[in-house]
């Protein structure tokens, strides 16, 4: 059975600033290095509209298990993220050949809240693995919900400079 997990989040900025922030090849392939199993992060622009924004964020990471990183061993994977801008709300797709059996999605979404941004984001893990699935899931879930904690520092961080 897959896990979900949604957060929320209240910015010192405005919705626009957030956005423009979040959405900037500069942040994104600095927050994707934050997490310690990745070696290498590239923001590739799919398409962009006025409405729309596509992007991926292509990854090299160490191999995971369950006792752990692999560092004699790297993977490739790919975020794909796509972001309606005039309704500031967003998907994205997490995906690597080297593991078949494993689903990683979610949404996110800016919203005013006075003079500052709310951040909602949230997502589902799916791993397809007999007796261990289950297990595997609250892994990664948990995983995910320590990092935030990074990841809102860092973009407080860029937001800091944005103003």
């Amino acid at each position: 059975m897959a896990k979900t997990s949604t957060r929320t989040t209240v910015f010192d900025a405005s919705p626009e600033t957030l956005l423009e922030v979040l959405t900037s090849a500069a942040f994104q392939e600095k927050q994707r290095r934050i997490d310690e199993a990745v070696v290498d992060a590239k923001f590739v622009e799919i398409s962009r509209t006025e409405d729309r924004l596509e992007y991926e964020l292509r990854s090299t990471e160490y191999e995971r298990g369950m006792t752990g990183l692999n560092k004699k061993k790297t993977i490739k994977s790919v975020t794909r993220v796509t972001w309606d801008l005039r309704a500031r709300k967003g998907t994205w797709t997490y995906s690597t050949p080297a593991y078949d059996r494993f689903k990683l999605s979610g949404a996110h979404a800016i919203e005013a809240s006075g003079d500052r941004a709310r951040y909602v984001a949230g997502f589902t893990v799916e791993v397809k693995v007999p007796l261990l699935g289950g297990k595997i899931e609250g892994m990664i879930a948990e995983g995910m919900t320590k990092g935030s904690e990074r990841w809102d520092a860092l973009l407080r961080e860029f937001l800091a400079k944005a103003k």
